[in-house]
């Protein structure tokens, strides 16, 4: 299971956001953290950052907490925005919808 973060920021505030960043605290074990990555720089220097979280399904409940953790370090900064989404992969969809692997379906 994946959680993919992306913060939007002005070029007026990278300085603080990198400060932030550098304060986290260690992502734990159970998480495979990709990132951050600059998606995007837009005319007037608007940027988006985008970071992966990979863990297990098992995990979801303290994946969740973790992110939203570090994701409340950015509500005290000005022109700050960000997003947090869930992203399933194909087994974890099929199991949503109560299909089974190999299972057919008619169409």
């Amino acid at each position: 299971m994946i959680i993919l973060t992306t913060i939007f920021f002005s070029k007026e505030n990278v300085c603080e956001t990198k400060r932030h960043i550098k304060e986290f605290p260690p992502v734990p074990g159970y998480i495979n953290m990709m990132g951050p990555y600059i998606k995007s720089v837009k005319p007037g220097g608007d940027i988006q950052a985008i970071s992966f979280f990979e863990f297990d399904e098992s995990r979801l409940a303290e994946a969740r907490e973790f992110i939203s953790d570090r994701m409340m370090a950015y509500h005290n900064l000005i022109n700050m925005t960000y997003s947090v989404d869930l992203w399933f992969d194909l087994g974890d969809t099929m199991k949503m919808i109560g299909l089974e692997e190999g299972q057919y379906v008619p169409s």
